[in-house]
């Protein structure tokens, strides 16, 4: 039992082949749980992972983490037919708050630190624009070279630049091989895919923002998240932090490849975010759903984007 208690986790057939315990797997199964010791008791399982890693987001606050990612759309058969056929971009650029789910997306037809720079500098120009204290950010990646250039721990790129000099807030990188770190914009990529990519005929681009735009208003304002007490993300942010402009959550995607002058304006410390910056009509078959769910007074603010 003191083996037992050491190595916690280690099951009774890894016990009897590296110990040489003279025991049937299943004796040593039965003689170490028949102690009354909690801790020996326990049941390692996924889905005991998960309700613990869920109760640890739970302690943080709305805007507190925010996971980026990249999805390559030519992964997704019915859309990389479209794809060919009418050029459209091969990139998404992802971003989700942790604590309450919200979800951001914007394209690329390249996968490099361009395009995240300005992905990341669209995102935290608008979350400033619309009040939230973007220095207290934490902005976690992975290793890619899109977001940190090379491999070296200590190295920097423009995408750290933007995070961590011109916000102020803190880029956080994921250790290596440790993609599970992420699982909450990963997850979400697996939805967009289900629920927009394989059941959506796109167009042209134009097309495609209209539209990834509509199901980011479905995903924040109207889809309960199961995995969060059937709650949207815009509950659960008015939960925390009382009213919600419904703005704050309706960024709408762009074309990254097209507009790396939002990356250069930063630097120059210029407003990104002024009247007139092109942005797709919100498509009208959204309409009726919205109508559905909010007052008049906060469809107008909504469609003031």
């Amino acid at each position: 039992m003191e083996l037992r208690n050491q190595l916690k986790k280690i099951s009774g057939k890894r016990m009897k082949m590296e110990f040489g315990i003279p025991l049937q797997p299943s004796t040593i199964y039965r003689i170490y749980h028949s102690y009354n010791d909690p801790n020996l008791k326990k049941t390692w399982k996924k889905h005991r992972k998960k309700q613990d890693l869920r109760k640890e987001k739970q302690k943080l606050k709305v805007w507190e983490k925010i996971q980026i990612d990249i999805k390559d759309l030519y992964d997704i058969p019915y859309y990389f037919r479209q794809a060919m056929r009418c050029r459209l971009p091969r990139y998404q650029f992802t971003a989700r708050d942790v604590k309450s789910g919200a979800l951001f997306v914007s394209y690329g037809k390249a996968k490099d630190l361009s395009n995240a720079s300005t992905f990341c500098a669209y995102l935290l120009a608008h979350l400033k624009k619309m009040g939230i204290e973007v220095k207290q950010i934490g902005i976690q990646t992975d290793n890619d070279g899109a977001f940190v250039g090379n491999w070296r721990p200590g190295s920097h790129s423009t995408f750290t630049y933007v995070i961590e000099q011109i916000y102020k807030a803190l880029h956080l990188r994921i250790p290596p091989a440790a993609p599970t770190c992420n699982s909450d914009v990963e997850t979400v990529h697996a939805r967009i895919e289900e629920e927009l990519f394989d059941i959506e005929d796109v167009s042209d681009a134009y097309d495609l923002r209209c539209k990834a735009w509509s199901y980011v208003i479905y995903f924040n304002l109207l889809r309960p998240n199961s995995y969060k007490n059937c709650k949207t993300p815009l509950k659960i942010i008015a939960e925390e932090n009382g009213s919600v402009d419904p703005q704050l959550l309706t960024l709408p995607p762009i074309i990254l490849d097209d507009d790396a002058h939002i990356y250069f304006n930063t630097i120059n410390n210029e407003d990104l975010l002024k009247e007139g910056h092109h942005v797709p009509g919100l498509p009208k078959y959204l309409v009726f759903v919205v109508f559905g769910f909010f007052e008049e007074e906060m469809l107008i603010k909504l469609y003031s984007v």
